[in-house]
């Protein structure tokens, strides 16, 4: 049913363009509004490591291992990913838990 809602509100919204051009420099600053908040929201999950790729940068990096060299946040403390496929008690131990991605290399 989005989709439809956003074809009807963007065929509305071009309706008013046409018709009143003042609303022009309204509806810029509402995109501009819209583009920075979708930019701000977008930061998190796009600069996510996963633990595959973490593995991955941290053995190129470092071959052996034994002291904390690195450590990220792992995906499941976004807290949209703990609502996929968790049940409530997982969540509250994925909340209480440190549950950082780490590596370790020898000490020397």
């Amino acid at each position: 049913m989005m989709p439809f809602l956003c074809l009807i509100g963007g065929a509305v919204i071009a309706t008013w363009l046409v018709r009143l051009p003042r609303i022009r420099l309204a509806t810029s600053i509402v995109v501009l509004c819209v583009a920075t908040q979708a930019a701000f929201n977008f930061r998190v999950p796009l600069r996510q490591e996963f633990p595959a790729e973490f593995i991955a940068r941290i053995s190129r990096a470092y071959p052996d291992g034994y002291r904390e060299v690195a450590s990220a946040p792992h995906p499941l403390e976004f807290l949209p990913y703990q609502y996929e496929g968790h049940i409530d008690s997982e969540r509250r131990l994925f909340r209480s838990s440190d549950i950082r991605m780490r590596a370790f290399v020898p000490s020397r």
